[in-house]
């Protein structure tokens, strides 16, 4: 599988969000999960693996099959991209309705144990309407 965009989505999420507006209704952790999911997409990707590692950083992998490629996040960032996340998740019992690329689209998040912190997997299909 080989990524399409030469920057990293943590770049165009900053780049992106230096040029929007303050008063946006959604906060900056649910933009990160809006690109980062819209990124598998065009990637061809299957699900979004995330994982915690020892240097403080979040792995965001696409997964295509059994492969996969990814990038990593800083805590910091990565904590706004999980609290968004789980309120999301919360709201729709482990799934959520997600626009991207003008489609809507229905993601499960799966949560599991790696290594005594939460580990998570995203996977996504097309919405029925």
């Amino acid at each position: 599988m080989t990524l399409q965009s030469t920057s990293s989505p943590e770049e165009r999420f900053i780049e992106e969000r230096e040029t929007m507006p303050e008063d946006r209704e959604r906060s900056a952790g649910y933009q990160m999960l809006t690109q980062i999911l819209a990124d598998a997409v065009t990637n061809g990707a299957d699900a979004v693996d995330m994982e915690n590692d020892s240097g403080h950083c979040l792995h965001v992998i696409f997964m295509s099959g059994h492969s996969g490629g990814g990038f990593r996040l800083e805590r910091e960032r990565a904590a706004d991209l999980i609290d968004a996340m789980w309120e999301e998740k919360k709201k729709g019992r482990g799934k959520f309705r997600i626009t991207l690329h003008g489609k809507d689209y229905m993601v499960q998040v799966k949560t599991r144990d790696h290594f005594g912190e939460n580990a998570y997997t995203l996977t996504f299909r097309e919405a029925k309407r």
